[in-house]
């Protein structure tokens, strides 16, 4: 029996990734607290094209080797996004020990690349009151 050996190709991943974050906070004597936040995210990843070497001629002419097509192979694992988040809060003093609460999130998400787990893209908003209890 004759052994033909194996055909492999490397190739290289690269991601970048961008964070900005930004945030205000404000303290009055009076028993009243705000804050603002935000923060942007982009993040890019991908493999480089994967070049697959000939089949030697002796191997083609022996047994009929694949050929397969891995020109859009590095493309599906190429990742590209947005997160976008924003945040206000408020706390106003009712007492030293108790606070009442108030918070409003804002969260957004754009896929630019939907390939592995479909179009991610979307936006949510989380509003929260309550009260804190310090002691």
């Amino acid at each position: 029996m004759k052994h033909y050996g194996s055909l492999f190709a490397e190739t290289e991943y690269s991601s970048k990734s961008h964070n900005l974050q930004a945030g205000v906070l404000f303290n009055s004597e009076k028993g009243l607290n705000l804050s603002l936040q935000g923060s942007y995210l982009k993040s890019e990843a991908s493999f480089d094209p994967i070049l697959m070497p000939q089949a030697p001629a002796e191997v083609t002419n022996d047994i009929a080797a694949s050929d397969y097509d891995y020109s859009a192979v590095n493309q599906y694992s190429d990742i590209s996004y947005e997160w976008f988040t924003l945040s206000l809060g408020l706390e106003y003093k009712l007492s030293p020990q108790v606070s009442l609460t108030a918070d409003a999130n804002y969260y957004d998400l754009t896929d630019n690349q939907p390939y592995v787990y479909g179009a991610e893209s979307g936006s949510f908003y989380v509003i929260r009151t309550g009260f804190r209890i310090s002691y």
